[in-house]
């Protein structure tokens, strides 16, 4: 089936610097954010983050992308969008808004399948299958690594959608299911912020990757409509 994509206005994606501070010099884990967060007043800052449309199938064969094969996750589309935030800032909270434009409901969809990262771990996901093939880290988040879902057969009785901490009650997730147009929202729970907290201090970076999966449709895999989302995020700078 072919995709069809609406055409969403979004705001710029401007870097923002949030200033120096030794804020993240004390960051040795998860409880560590959590303390800092409690012991210093958060600041919050807004930022706009999109993603361009892509259509017309799959890069097969280029990189590390295999050959189209029906029925296996053989090539994939990833867009990264960094967030431009001092690497010394600790991040406390972040609140997702899909609804950019407060006159339109922002649509979504995409072919066959998408992740979404934070600093290269998994927050949502519209099938669970992905989850399974690259497992859980001993800090409960999920590390991507196509090398790990490169060439497996897609199972579609594991097609549910999947988000970190839902399972826990620690996230309440909204994700359309594929080839149809829908909302999405994401809510996490502080505690999954802390996680992924000290994973940006362990990488350096604060960024989101969008990335969608196919397997032989020349037409519509890793294909998405352009969309994006606003996050609210809260921070300590000391």
């Amino acid at each position: 089936m072919r995709a069809t994509f609406p055409l969403i206005l979004l705001m710029a994606c401007e870097p923002i610097s949030l200033g120096g501070g030794d804020a993240g010099a004390g960051v040795g884990s998860a409880d560590d954010v959590t303390k800092l967060c409690t012991e210093h007043k958060p600041q919050s800052t807004k930022i706009d983050l999109s993603f361009d449309e892509y259509s017309g199938g799959c890069p097969w064969g280029e990189g590390d992308n295999l050959s189209e094969q029906d029925g296996y996750f053989t090539a994939r589309v990833e867009d990264t969008e960094k967030l431009g935030m001092s690497s010394d800032s600790v991040i406390c909270d972040v609140d997702y808004d899909f609804q950019v434009d407060p006159d339109q409901t922002q649509v979504m969809q995409y072919d066959d399948h998408f992740l979404l990262t934070f600093v290269d771990s998994v927050i949502a996901t519209s099938n669970a299958q992905l989850v399974d093939l690259l497992g859980e880290g001993d800090d409960g988040l999920v590390p991507w690594d196509w090398a790990k879902v490169g060439g497996e057969a897609i199972d579609w009785n594991n097609a549910d959608s999947w988000c970190l901490g839902q399972a826990d009650g620690l996230a309440d997730c909204t994700i359309p299911p594929t080839e149809t147009p829908g909302e999405m929202t994401l809510d996490f729970d502080p505690t999954i912020v802390a996680k992924l907290s000290y994973r940006a201090q362990q990488l350096n970076r604060v960024d989101f990757t969008f990335i969608t999966i196919g397997d032989n449709d020349p037409e519509t895999d890793c294909s998405h409509n352009a969309f994006g989302f606003q996050v609210n995020v809260s921070y300590v700078d000391p």
